[in-house]
Protein backbone atom coordinates (compact mmCIF):
# COMPACT_ATOMS: atom_id res chain seq x y z
CA UNK A 1 0.00 0.00 0.00
CA UNK A 2 2.92 2.64 0.98
CA UNK A 3 4.30 2.49 -2.79
CA UNK A 4 0.81 1.83 -4.24
CA UNK A 5 0.91 6.06 -4.02
CA UNK A 6 3.75 6.72 -6.57
CA UNK A 7 2.99 3.44 -9.00
CA UNK A 8 0.46 4.39 -11.11
CA UNK A 9 -1.26 3.01 -12.92
CA UNK A 10 -3.11 0.75 -9.81
CA UNK A 11 -4.61 -2.71 -10.18
CA UNK A 12 -4.18 -5.60 -12.02
CA UNK A 13 -5.38 -3.99 -15.31
CA UNK A 14 -3.88 -0.74 -14.93
CA UNK A 15 -7.33 0.72 -14.36
CA UNK A 16 -6.96 3.35 -11.83
CA UNK A 17 -4.63 6.02 -12.43
CA UNK A 18 -4.10 7.76 -8.73
CA UNK A 19 -4.42 6.35 -5.30
CA UNK A 20 -7.08 8.35 -4.56
CA UNK A 21 -8.59 6.94 -7.73
CA UNK A 22 -7.94 3.15 -6.29
CA UNK A 23 -9.65 4.57 -3.12
CA UNK A 24 -12.39 5.50 -4.79
CA UNK A 25 -13.13 2.25 -6.57
CA UNK A 26 -13.71 0.35 -3.23
CA UNK A 27 -17.12 2.53 -2.31
CA UNK A 28 -18.16 1.92 -6.47
CA UNK A 29 -20.74 -0.47 -7.26
CA UNK A 30 -18.49 -2.55 -9.01
CA UNK A 31 -16.96 -3.87 -5.56
CA UNK A 32 -20.09 -3.76 -4.27
CA UNK A 33 -21.74 -5.80 -6.22
CA UNK A 34 -18.83 -7.95 -6.57
CA UNK A 35 -18.45 -11.62 -4.77
CA UNK A 36 -17.67 -10.93 -1.08
CA UNK A 37 -17.95 -7.11 -1.88
CA UNK A 38 -18.66 -4.42 0.69
CA UNK A 39 -20.80 -1.71 0.84
CA UNK A 40 -18.56 0.87 1.66
CA UNK A 41 -19.47 4.96 2.17
CA UNK A 42 -16.82 7.61 1.72
CA UNK A 43 -17.18 10.93 0.83
CA UNK A 44 -15.17 12.81 -2.09
CA UNK A 45 -13.44 14.35 1.09
CA UNK A 46 -12.74 11.07 3.04
CA UNK A 47 -11.38 9.82 -0.15
CA UNK A 48 -8.96 12.38 -0.63
CA UNK A 49 -7.90 12.46 3.20
CA UNK A 50 -7.21 8.64 2.99
CA UNK A 51 -5.26 9.03 -0.12
CA UNK A 52 -3.35 12.34 1.22
CA UNK A 53 -2.48 9.67 4.23
CA UNK A 54 -1.15 7.51 1.78
CA UNK A 55 1.11 9.86 0.14
CA UNK A 56 2.61 11.05 2.82
CA UNK A 57 3.55 7.72 4.15
CA UNK A 58 5.33 7.22 0.98
CA UNK A 59 7.12 9.91 0.97
CA UNK A 60 8.43 9.11 4.24
CA UNK A 61 9.35 5.55 2.99
CA UNK A 62 10.89 7.60 0.01
CA UNK A 63 12.80 9.26 2.92
CA UNK A 64 13.50 6.44 4.80
CA UNK A 65 15.66 4.73 1.77
CA UNK A 66 17.02 8.18 0.92
CA UNK A 67 18.23 8.35 4.50
CA UNK A 68 19.74 4.77 4.47
CA UNK A 69 21.31 5.14 1.24
CA UNK A 70 22.88 8.70 2.38
CA UNK A 71 24.55 7.14 5.58
CA UNK A 72 25.89 4.60 3.40
CA UNK A 73 27.53 7.06 0.82
CA UNK A 74 28.57 9.02 4.09
CA UNK A 75 30.54 5.97 5.66
CA UNK A 76 32.07 4.46 2.84
CA UNK A 77 34.27 5.38 -0.29
CA UNK A 78 33.40 3.42 -3.28
CA UNK A 79 33.48 4.01 -6.94
CA UNK A 80 29.74 2.38 -6.90
CA UNK A 81 28.34 5.72 -4.57
CA UNK A 82 27.55 7.57 -7.45
CA UNK A 83 25.47 4.64 -8.48
CA UNK A 84 23.78 5.00 -5.01
CA UNK A 85 23.54 8.34 -5.20
CA UNK A 86 21.57 8.02 -8.40
CA UNK A 87 19.07 5.95 -6.88
CA UNK A 88 18.56 8.22 -4.00
CA UNK A 89 18.28 11.19 -5.85
CA UNK A 90 15.05 9.60 -7.64
CA UNK A 91 13.55 8.50 -4.64
CA UNK A 92 13.81 12.18 -3.37
CA UNK A 93 11.94 12.65 -6.51
CA UNK A 94 9.52 10.26 -6.48
CA UNK A 95 8.65 12.00 -2.62
CA UNK A 96 8.25 15.33 -3.79
CA UNK A 97 6.27 14.28 -7.35
CA UNK A 98 3.86 12.23 -4.83
CA UNK A 99 3.69 15.29 -2.23
CA UNK A 100 3.44 17.42 -5.56
CA UNK A 101 0.60 16.13 -7.27
CA UNK A 102 -1.94 17.24 -4.29
CA UNK A 103 0.31 20.11 -3.27
CA UNK A 104 0.66 18.81 0.06
CA UNK A 105 3.10 19.87 2.99
CA UNK A 106 4.35 22.44 1.03
CA UNK A 107 7.59 22.83 3.98
CA UNK A 108 8.26 19.54 3.60
CA UNK A 109 8.57 19.56 -0.25
CA UNK A 110 11.02 22.52 -0.09
CA UNK A 111 13.02 20.29 2.28
CA UNK A 112 13.39 17.33 0.28
CA UNK A 113 13.80 20.22 -3.31
CA UNK A 114 17.06 21.08 -1.15
CA UNK A 115 17.67 17.76 0.20
CA UNK A 116 17.69 17.01 -3.93
CA UNK A 117 20.07 19.61 -4.54
CA UNK A 118 22.46 18.44 -1.86
CA UNK A 119 22.54 15.15 -3.09
CA UNK A 120 22.91 15.69 -6.65
CA UNK A 121 26.14 18.55 -5.56
CA UNK A 122 27.45 15.40 -3.46
CA UNK A 123 27.06 13.53 -6.56
CA UNK A 124 28.83 15.95 -9.11
CA UNK A 125 31.76 15.87 -6.59
CA UNK A 126 34.88 13.06 -6.19
CA UNK A 127 33.69 10.68 -3.77
CA UNK A 128 36.28 11.97 -0.87
CA UNK A 129 34.56 14.97 -0.97
CA UNK A 130 31.03 13.54 -0.92
CA UNK A 131 30.75 13.09 3.59
CA UNK A 132 30.18 16.93 4.16
CA UNK A 133 27.44 17.18 1.07
CA UNK A 134 25.68 14.02 2.62
CA UNK A 135 25.59 15.08 6.45
CA UNK A 136 23.41 18.52 5.09
CA UNK A 137 21.09 16.03 2.97
CA UNK A 138 20.86 14.39 6.04
CA UNK A 139 19.78 17.64 7.84
CA UNK A 140 17.44 18.17 5.06
CA UNK A 141 15.77 15.04 5.04
CA UNK A 142 15.30 14.75 8.87
CA UNK A 143 13.43 18.55 8.35
CA UNK A 144 11.08 17.08 5.85
CA UNK A 145 10.53 13.69 8.06
CA UNK A 146 9.88 16.30 10.73
CA UNK A 147 7.41 17.81 8.48
CA UNK A 148 5.73 15.19 7.58
CA UNK A 149 5.13 13.08 10.68
CA UNK A 150 4.33 15.36 13.98
CA UNK A 151 5.01 11.98 16.38
CA UNK A 152 7.19 9.40 15.14
CA UNK A 153 7.59 7.70 18.87
CA UNK A 154 9.64 4.36 17.56
CA UNK A 155 11.91 6.36 15.26
CA UNK A 156 11.05 4.12 12.34
CA UNK A 157 11.10 6.71 9.58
Amino acid sequence: MIEAADRAALFHNNAKATIEDAVAFYTSDTFRNAPNGLDIQLTQTEIDSIGAFLRVLNAGENIRQVRKRALFVENNRSDGNTNILTVAIADTQDALDVLTAKNLNPTARHDLATAKLTLQTAQANPDANRPAFIANALVWLDLAKTDLFTANPNNEF
